[in-house]
């Protein structure tokens, strides 16, 4: 078989062409058709001697192909990609995700155009399932995580044993938030082990390959805490760094930042931390150019926000 005129031809091939869902047409050089497989026969409602040496122009001028993507194909003699509509296919105006390519000799040349096309409503039910397909992979890859995590918590003594449903509706909690990428607050009196909670959402999640870099809001002078989070160029103020210094913000790119005893936060760090959790981008002191981080966010205290932020 020297050409795909051959193999449309061919029975064989035929058979195997006309199997398939996807529609299959080919026309020469000019734009004359010369084959055409049973799916797209089945679009236009026509049959194979109707069709088989009409010309394209013809045919998009019929409304058979709307737009012809053989003349698109034989006018600018490259591959090309649209939506085609049959009319009244499957009862209603129908689309099509199409694509012309020229096939060419060894000079060059096209000798036969082949355009392909599926059914719209077709891909979209396979990249549902596509979709569907990868939340499942998610959350197995979640669970096999989890179970990863708790024979590593039970070698490290640091298993969750709790006889509690509170603080086993809790770790569940925190289990399922894991897989999102929503800012968590923790909260609890000293003792109850935010921070392995935290530790636990980050060896779950999407992050857990990247850093978890944890600050003690309340541990820190309130005039070294800017510089601490979002760090500062060189010469940015007296006693500086000379070569500047990244904060941890910076450092927790790509992983989780635990920002523990938030409640201690002074009050003109929130408004610059609420910008950086909205935008995820922040601007190190000494600097005028903002800089952007993927940066998962827990915090935890043992105050009563709520109760504070009343008084």
């Amino acid at each position: 078989m020297n050409s795909f005129l051959d193999i449309a031809k061919n029975k064989a091939a035929q058979e195997i062409f006309n199997v398939i869902p996807d529609g299959i047409l080919i026309s020469d050089a000019e734009g004359y058709i010369v084959w055409l497989n049973q799916a797209v026969l089945e679009r236009i409602n026509l049959t194979a001697n109707e069709v088989i040496g009409q010309h394209c122009n013809d045919l998009e001028a019929n409304d058979v192909f709307k737009p012809s993507l053989t003349k698109m194909v034989v006018e600018q003699k490259t591959a090309i990609k649209g939506v085609q509509v049959h009319f009244k296919y499957k009862g209603r105006d129908s689309s099509f995700i199409t694509s012309g390519y020229p096939i060419k000799n060894d000079n060059g040349e096209t000798k036969l155009i082949l355009v392909h096309s599926q059914y719209l409503p077709d891909i979209i039910e396979s990249t549902s399932k596509i979709d569907e397909a990868y939340d499942l992979l998610q959350r197995y890859s979640n669970e096999i995580k989890r179970m990863q995590l708790h024979e590593r918590e039970a070698l490290d003594n640091n298993y969750f044993f709790s006889s509690s449903s509170k603080y086993n509706s809790a770790i569940d909690t925190a289990d399922k938030i894991s897989s999102t990428d929503s800012t968590v607050l923790l909260t609890g009196e000293t003792g109850v082990g935010k921070n392995i909670f935290a530790k636990r959402i980050h060896h779950l999640s999407s992050q857990s390959n990247g850093p978890f870099i944890q600050i003690n809001c309340g541990a820190i002078p309130e005039n070294l805490i800017e510089s601490e989070l979002f760090g500062y160029k060189k010469a940015a103020f007296t006693g500086a760094s000379p070569s500047g210094k990244a904060g941890l913000i910076k450092m927790a790119d790509k992983g989780t930042l635990f920002l523990d005893e938030i409640g201690e936060l002074p009050m003109q760090m929130q408004v610059k931390l609420l910008h950086f959790l909205q935008d995820m981008e922040f601007t190190p002191i000494g600097s005028v150019k903002p800089e952007k981080v993927d940066v998962r966010v827990i915090a935890a205290t043992n105050k009563d926000l709520y109760e504070e932020m009343n008084e």
